[in-house]
């Protein structure tokens, strides 16, 4: 840090001890706070969580004037990803981990605000901003940051003397999360917070954003956790009528097409809708037209020509492999796909086609068995 740097900062820290101290006059400490505001932009980490943490701490006389701008700013933090933010020096996973405990900070500091809103002025948390509140927080506790998401969420929903206004479904959550139930949940642990989270799913204004959450999750995780612990849950919504297929279907739908090019989305999410096609529980089997399904293989295809990355690559193939168990267009075009794919001009692709395809067609055999036998033979044969 410049020699300047340090003396804003310690000049910074003075102002806050002294706002603090009701020592300075209000028009300096709304200077005070349009600072913080501004240092949240800043490219430093340090910076941005010392920024979050203060706002959080400012007292009430000094929020009212700036409230809305506080709350957006924090919950901007929310979203922010490491390769948006800025040109790190340290390596990508100490960035991660820092942006994580910047947006520890940041949700820290709203529950702080909103509580400290809530019950002084609640007129002042308009239905936008805390709706929008809400869905960030959901999206964060189904993704990295689950333990302190899931206590500010909780937070905010078991706020009883005095009600945070205008949450969404809000009883409806509180049927999810009981208090006597959730006291001791551990936000940490997948096995546990997953029952709770995917019950999420059948409120529709929340669906969206704690399946992006989870997407994010499955990217970090291995692949049976998806398998295991999550399928299960979503299947059991289903069965129960809690979650339409349809809908669900739609959902991924509009996160692939809106995620398709950011990798850090892209990856978990085709690694959680391979294993959820496999599963069988979005069952579109007896469809001749899956428009799901043709939607989807067409997301694939314009995924594979602008990917380079291998492990990319052969997620797409994953899924049109996954696809062909789907009768009528789709079925005709998975084939075309897979047959321009055996000649892609990277050896590996070729070859990892050869392997997958073959697969495809013993698990789903809808050609003579003597067609079946001479395809399997030259794909297994074939040096590609």
């Amino acid at each position: 840090m410049t020699n300047g740097n340090q003396s804003q900062s310690v000049l910074q820290v003075r102002a806050f001890q002294s706002v603090r101290m009701g020592e300075l006059p209000w028009l300096y400490s709304t200077d005070l706070v349009s600072t913080y505001i501004e240092d949240l932009e800043s490219p430093n980490v340090l910076t941005l969580r010392r920024a979050a943490r203060n706002l959080g701490s400012l007292p009430r006389s000094f929020i009212c004037g700036k409230l809305q701008q506080i709350l957006e700013s924090l919950q901007q933090i929310l979203e922010e990803e490491v390769d948006d933010k800025v040109n790190f020096t340290e390596a990508r996973r100490d960035a991660v981990t820092a942006m994580a405990q910047v947006r520890e900070a940041a949700m820290s500091s709203l529950l702080d605000v909103s509580l400290l809103v809530v019950s002084n002025a609640p007129e002042l948390l308009s239905p936008n901003l805390v709706q929008r509140m809400m869905y960030r927080l959901a999206k964060q506790t189904a993704e990295c940051c689950r333990d302190i998401a899931g206590t500010v969420f909780l937070g905010l929903l078991y706020s009883t003397e005095h009600a945070v206004p205008h949450i969404p479904h809000r009883e409806e959550l509180l049927g999810i999360f009981p208090v006597d139930a959730t006291a001791s949940l551990n936000w940490n642990n997948p096995s546990e917070v997953i029952p709770y989270i995917t019950q999420m799913l059948r409120l529709p204004e929340y669906r969206n954003h704690i399946l992006l959450g989870l997407t994010g999750s499955v990217e970090g995780h291995l692949q049976s956790m998806v398998a295991e612990l999550l399928l299960p849950h979503l299947i059991d919504c289903y069965a129960h009528e809690q979650l339409s297929m349809l809908a669900m279907g739609q959902t991924l739908l509009s996160i692939f097409r809106a995620h398709i090019w950011n990798d850090r989305v892209t990856i978990g999410f085709l690694k959680m809708l391979q294993e959820t096609l496999s599963s069988g529980y979005l069952d579109f089997d007896t469809q001749e037209h899956c428009q799901f399904c043709e939607d989807i293989l067409d997301l694939c295809l314009s995924g594979l020509k602008n990917a380079s990355e291998f492990r990319k690559l052969q997620s797409y193939i994953n899924i049109i492999c996954e696809l062909f168990r789907f009768p009528g267009e789709v079925r005709k075009k998975v084939l075309d796909t897979l047959q321009d794919l055996l000649s892609h001009h990277i050896r590996e692709v070729r070859m990892i086609t050869a392997v997958k395809q073959r697969k495809m067609l013993m698990m789903y055999p809808v050609f003579k068995e003597t067609v079946l036998v001479e395809a399997i033979n030259l794909l297994l044969m074939t040096d590609f």
